[in-house]
Parts: structure tokens; sequence; C-alpha cells
């Protein structure tokens, strides 16, 4: 009797060659727990707290973390948080992406959801698709858009957002999606601070100059500083000095934010010819990281003669910040100025 064996291979393949990988969440500080001195950073209010509503960065009720957004309407009314409104969160044209949030909501008579905005350059709105929405007292409920990136989307934003009365709380925000390569070249409008914006003053005085109000170092003084509060919102600006080139010889400028000095330039001189308005020159520094509550500050010197002077600095919105975020207590508020009579 002839003995037959039977070999079996057995083959194990694995279920992947790589491990999977989740997928990269687009928004920013999507749990809310990264401070900006006294905010949640990367997120501000659409509609800001007044007599109707209150939005808060909320400590008491979240699901995850230590903090939520919180939404409280005393009236009929809309309000929202966002995040994307300086241009920085953009998406690749025809790709899908999900947007999705979780929500409690106490006694809401309209409803509590998401909004995704896809935008042109200009900031015309393409498509607004929202999400499900949670209405009455309900626990913690995930809301969700899906969606594909339309034709002529630059730029997107999240909202999130309570119509109607009651309250609702936000947490652990996600967006998934196909980053795009670049932001709009369209940016949002720079803010611009003049010669009276700055305070205190050492060694500055306030002059005309070319028709222009400017901050000219003092006679008496060989070095200048003068100083604002950035009241901008926490971003990536470039930033633009206009300052003054004249006859009389070269002088040096140095402009901070924070303590951190980001230029330093010598100036001119112009030639002896030239007219007023031709010798207010602009100095752009690119992509300066600047926090809200920041200090601003100008320091300029003499280095030949002439006596240096600067009309204004404008900021314009660059990208998304990408510095250290301080705490508020190393960014204190100047002091209030208050009349007795």
């Amino acid at each position: 009797m002839n003995a037959t064996t039977i070999l079996l291979c057995v083959v194990l393949t694995p279920l992947s060659t790589r491990a999977a990988t989740a997928p990269t969440n687009l928004a920013p500080n999507p749990t809310f727990e990264t401070p900006d001195a006294d905010n949640p950073a990367f997120w501000s209010q659409r509609t800001p707290s007044d007599d109707q509503r209150t939005l808060t960065w909320d400590e008491q009720v979240r699901r995850s973390g230590k903090h939520s957004l919180k939404i409280e309407n005393r009236a009929a009314v809309e309000s929202r948080w966002r995040t994307g409104h300086l241009r920085d969160l953009a998406l690749e044209i025809g790709t899908q992406c999900q947007f999705t949030a979780w929500a409690q909501t106490e006694d809401v008579s309209g409803g509590a959801f998401l909004r995704l905005y896809f935008l042109r350059p200009d900031g015309g709105i393409v498509a607004q698709p929202m999400s499900n929405r949670l209405a009455g007292t309900t626990p913690w409920t995930q809301l969700r858009i899906n969606a594909v990136v339309p034709q002529a989307a630059a730029y997107s934003m999240l909202y999130l957002e309570l119509n109607g009365a009651g309250s609702a709380w936000f947490d652990d925000v996600e967006l998934t999606g196909h980053p795009s390569g670049s932001l709009p070249k369209n940016r949002p409008p720079p803010e611009t601070y003049s010669a009276g914006d700055f305070e205190p003053l050492d060694g500055f005085v306030r002059d005309r100059i070319a028709n222009k109000t400017v901050l000219k170092l003092s006679p008496k003084a060989a070095r200048g500083r003068a100083q604002a509060v950035f009241w901008g919102e926490t971003a990536r600006y470039d930033v633009c000095v206009t300052y003054v080139d004249a006859p009389a010889g070269p002088a040096e400028f140095r402009l901070l934010a924070g303590d951190r000095q980001v230029a330093r330039w010598t100036t001119g001189p112009a030639t002896p010819t030239s007219k007023p308005k031709d010798i207010l020159r602009r100095r752009v520094i690119p992509a300066v990281d600047i926090q809200q509550r920041s200090r601003i500050t100008i320091e300029a010197a003499s280095a030949g003669g002439h006596r240096p002077a600067f009309h204004n600095v404008t900021f314009t919105p660059a990208g998304r910040f990408q510095g250290e975020l301080l705490p508020a207590s190393q960014l204190p508020l100047p002091p209030t100025l208050r009349v007795y009579v």
C-alpha cells in the first residue's frame, strides 16, 4: 500500500505593505487647547459678544482636553466662531474633503451646526455647505460635512454656528483633505499704524515732512524709540515701514516685534535735488510672525547729522503664525488713561 503524502503550503500575506496612517488634521488648534494670550489660538469671534450673545473659550464643559468653544444666545440671533478668515487655509480644487466637529446643546430653539466656506481670491462665496443640525438639549454628537472643493475656490473657512436662542459647545474639530500648494495672492486688507498710533515716545517728536505727519528724532536726542501695541490678529505679516531719506546724511533704523529684532537698515541719503514727495521710502520685511498685544518698536539713530523720521508701518497678512505664542503674563496691556473730574 502506497502512502500518499500531501503537503499543505500556507502563505501568510500581510494585510498591508505599510502601516495605515491617519489623515492629517488641517484644522488649526482643533481641540482649542493652545492659548493665544487669553484666547484660543487661530479662532476668532465672527459675531463678537454683546447684549444678545456671549462667545467664550469655555473650561467648564468640554468633550476632551480642558476647553471647548461656547456660544450662548439670549435671543433668536446667529452667532459664529471661525478660522481661516486670514486666507491661510486652502484646499486643492476638485478633491474630497471632510469637516467634522462634536457639539453639545442646551435649550436650543434653532440649531447648532457647521458651515464650510469656499471662497474666491477676492473673498466672494463659491459654496457654503452645512452640516446636520442639533436642536433642543443633546449630548455630544458629531456634526459632519463631506464636500468636493469646487472650481474657483482659492481658500476655505471653518465656521461653528448657533442659530436661535440657547447654548452650544463645540470641541474636537477635524478637517481632512488635500492642502493646496499655494495661498491666494489676494491678501486680506492691511492694517496701518500711523505716527499718532505710537506711544510712548523716547527721543522722537511729531513733525510734518512732505505734507505727512512723521515721528522725527528730536534735535537733542542721539537715538529714538517709539512703540505701539499691535491689536491685529496673531498671524504672519509682510511689514512695510515708510520712512524718510534726506540729503543731510544717512540714518539707522531697527524694527522689533516684541523683543525680537526683525530688520535693521541704513537709509539714503537722498539726492539734494529730490522733491519732498520723493524722499519717502519703503522698507518691506516679509514673513514676520506677530502675536496680538505684542509691542512693535521702531528705533532710529543719526549716522551723519540727519534726524531720522518715519511716517507709518503697514502690516499685510501673509499666512498663519508659526512662531512661539506667549502667555498673557508676557503681553501686559498698557496702563489705562483715566481722567478724573
